[in-house]
């Protein structure tokens, strides 16, 4: 694939610019791995996110933030033990993005989601 150098630059900006989005893409990732654990969890990891980033974050803009490229650059520059988990939760919100293009899903669609996608990683 051919890269224009006008993107080439803008990817470029955005490597740099990754760890100041470490907290926010924290932030995401917890909300993006909360749907596997449950209710209680996901509230909590919501509850962060708006106190951390503001009110106008919800779980449908986490995991578009999950799923771009800025978050996946956060996640490769993060501490070692927190790279597995955020280049997976990166993973994750690309899947949940693909499937709910069309619509907003609930938070109980999302967590069917993403049982579907951990089993079909585990099958590989």
């Amino acid at each position: 694939m051919v890269t224009s150098n006008a993107l080439a630059q803008k990817i470029e900006k955005q490597r740099q610019a990754a760890p100041f989005e470490l907290s926010k893409a924290r932030l995401c990732a917890d909300v993006v791995l909360s749907v596997q654990m449950g209710d209680t969890d996901f509230a909590v990891a919501i509850s962060k996110l708006k106190a951390g980033l503001g009110n106008n974050w919800s779980h449908v803009t986490a995991f578009q933030f999950m799923s771009g490229r800025q978050a996946k650059f956060a996640a490769e520059c993060s501490r070692t033990e927190e790279q597995a988990p955020m280049l997976f939760a990166h993973q994750l919100a690309e899947v949940f993005c693909n499937h709910v293009s069309k619509g907003n899903l609930s938070f109980h669609a999302l967590r069917e989601i993403a049982f579907a996608h951990a089993s079909q990683l585990n099958q590989a």
